[in-house]
């Protein structure tokens, strides 16, 4: 089977999910970091050479396992681009309150 029909499944199966009102504004808010983390694996390669070094630094200096190093890696990763993600959302809507508070001045 082809990636893309298993992932056109995958993605059908999760669409047709109902999940309770809090979970859906939890999975709203979280769904942008996880898109940044495709972004940062598809679109930037320094990213994933960022992300290789932190591995070997875990593996060889912390003395993590391979499966952990894997593990300790991915999480990382995942709250740093919610991080970056989240302080881009404050600046935008900050600056767009900000925007909206300033008088229209017409000369």
């Amino acid at each position: 089977v082809p990636s893309f029909v298993l992932s056109a499944i995958v993605f059908e199966r999760f669409r047709m999910l109902t999940l309770p009102s809090w979970l859906d504004r939890v999975a709203v808010f979280v769904a942008p970091s996880a898109f940044s983390i495709y972004l940062l694996h598809m679109v930037y390669g320094g990213g994933l050479k960022l992300m290789t070094k932190f591995e070997v630094w875990c593996h060889e200096v912390l003395g993590c396992t391979i499966p952990m190093t894997f593990l300790v890696t991915a999480v990382v990763t995942y709250l740093v681009a919610f991080c970056v993600d989240l302080l881009r959302r404050l600046l935008i809507y900050g600056g767009l309150r900000i925007l909206r508070r300033t008088p229209n001045v017409r000369a």
